[in-house]
């Protein structure tokens, strides 16, 4: 083999090697950001199933009466312009501290008067006298009280919803003072003696703060907003109040609607109501047991409030051949990590609500369809 030749065939080598550097680099690269979009579909997964169970219907749906959240704290009867400048306001001798939030003037309302759709309901329990045995569970909802129709002032009512004095629904929901649990959250419509209705929630481990505002959303934009906070979760603080009351579901809106004085009611729309099929009711019924279970579970898991890996933790799960200062991973199609997933678990069916950032360990497109399966059950 003659100098020159031999010369060739190094350069060749050397170009070679280049190329042979350049694709593992590339390679690496392009895995790393393959599990990075992975992580980030997954995480998009996990704030879906949250908010599905923080609000059990959509939280784009708004109620007609808009609430002006950031004003917290107001004496319970009064309203005026003067109230709302006071921050805080605690009575001589007294121990209870009250939040009020006011709302601003309804909306108008958008429903078609002329196209009201028959609504179907579950069948409900009922005594000899055709009354509903109380209390009774409608989906994620105990309702404990049905409360009174008040028929001489037209601000417990609206075209779409009916607000009785006295109507008290309870459920489970994250707590606004301790990050790793839940508590029974009690729902309540009072009558303050002015012109409309106020809306009071009390937690249970929250006995002496109620939370009290002129519209649910308003109570409830103000639960939302604290159980965020103290978890440090940089979410959406919007809360559709008639969802959590219960007011849109129509099993419960029936049960309003059948109280005496509805007739009576000047501004509400009549709706159709119709009891659906013993099966389909009983598959909607087992789907609010289930969906009960996962919150109660959800309880359970938080107690147990688990640490978050550290950045040594994740480096430690990358395979052994990979250059871990560049965060680089295996280039094979199947991940290593998800071999280690007993030591990080994902918890797929449980919600922990104490992580501001949870931690991924999902590693492939398969796990995220295994997510979309148990959000859409």
């Amino acid at each position: 083999m003659t100098t020159k030749s031999y010369e060739q065939q190094l350069n060749y080598q050397d170009e070679h090697e280049k190329l042979k550097r350049l694709m593992e680099e590339k390679i690496n690269i392009n895995n790393s950001l393959k599990i990075k979009y992975i992580r980030a579909k997954k995480k998009i997964k996990m704030l879906m199933f949250e908010r599905e169970y923080i609000c059990p219907y959509s939280i784009n749906q708004f109620d007609q009466q808009s609430v002006e959240p950031e004003i917290e704290v107001a004496p319970i009867a009064m309203t005026t312009l003067a109230t709302r400048d006071n921050r805080r306001v605690t009575s001589p001798g007294s121990a209870e501290d009250i939040a009020t939030v006011p709302s601003a003037p309804p909306k108008r309302s958008r429903i078609n008067k002329h196209n009201m759709k028959t609504r179907r309901v579950q069948p409900i329990r009922r005594d000899e006298q055709g009354n509903p045995v109380l209390p009774q569970k409608i989906g994620v909802l105990t309702v404990t009280n049905l409360g009174r129709i008040v028929t001489d002032r037209e601000a417990f009512h609206t075209e779409r919803y009916i607000f009785p004095v006295g109507y008290t629904v309870q459920r489970i929901y994250p707590s606004m003072i301790d990050p790793v649990k839940n508590t029974l959250v009690t729902s309540t419509i009072i009558d303050s003696g002015g012109g409309g209705p106020k809306f009071q929630i009390i937690a249970a481990d929250q006995p002496n703060d109620p939370i009290i505002a002129n519209s649910a959303t308003g109570a409830w934009t103000v639960v939302v907003r604290k159980t965020n906070e103290i978890r440090q979760r940089d979410h959406s603080n919007s809360a559709s109040g008639p969802d959590y009351y219960g007011f849109k579901h129509p099993t419960i809106a029936k049960m309003i609607q059948d109280l005496p004085g509805a007739r009576e009611l000047k501004n509400y729309l009549w709706q159709n109501f119709e009891e659906m099929e013993p099966r389909a009711a009983k598959g909607v019924m087992a789907a609010a047991e289930k969906k009960r279970g996962h919150l109660e579970q959800m309880g359970q898991e938080l107690n147990s409030p688990r640490q978050e890996p550290t950045q040594q933790d994740l480096m430690e799960q990358m395979p052994e051949s990979a250059d871990k200062h560049l965060y680089h991973e295996d280039p094979s199609p199947h991940y290593p990590l998800s071999s280690q997933e007993s030591q990080y678990p994902a918890h797929h069916h449980h919600l922990d609500v104490n992580m501001s950032q949870s931690f991924i360990s999902m590693e492939s497109d398969q796990e995220i369809d295994e997510l979309d399966d148990m959000d859409s059950a």
